[in-house]
């Protein structure tokens, strides 16, 4: 008689439980929706617009027509995209990993307790800045002396 009424109440509890579930999955959404807004919008469309684009061939005034896999097979058959995808393997195979250790040795040094500890972080530091102010592409001082030009 006992372990009926357990598993009665089990049962039931189990069933009350539920609108309580889905109200912290609802919740679980809405603390998502501040990075999945940005996420498709900025990720997700463009990634699908560009397969869609792929599909089509383009001109200068915009889409001509539908061809589906034709760009692909057109690709797939020319001998000098495995070399510009090897290149490319190549190039991040051998670049990340330079970087990646490059940057770990650089901080460990930065890190170790030596004389002029201070002094090496600053120098670094501002080298650091100098490189952000001065670059041709984005550097507030190029950009200015740019205009004056």
């Amino acid at each position: 008689m006992m372990e009926r009424t357990l598993r009665e109440n089990k049962g039931s509890a189990l069933r009350r439980a539920e609108p309580l579930h889905l109200l912290k999955e609802l919740k679980a959404i809405l603390y998502l929706i501040p990075f999945l807004v940005p996420f498709s919008v900025f990720y997700l469309w463009p990634v699908l617009r560009g397969a869609w684009m792929s599909l089509h061939v383009w001109g200068i005034q915009g889409m001509e027509k539908y061809v589906a896999l034709a760009n692909y097979r057109k690709i797939f058959v020319n001998a000098d995209f495995y070399s510009y995808l090897w290149n490319s393997f190549y190039f991040v195979l051998l670049c990340t990993p330079t970087v990646i250790i490059l940057g770990l040795v650089l901080a460990l040094i930065i890190n170790q307790n030596i004389r002029m500890r201070t002094l090496i972080r600053s120098v670094f530091s501002c080298l650091m800045c100098c490189r952000c102010l001065w670059s041709a592409s984005s550097g507030c001082v190029y950009s200015m002396l740019r205009m004056v030009q």
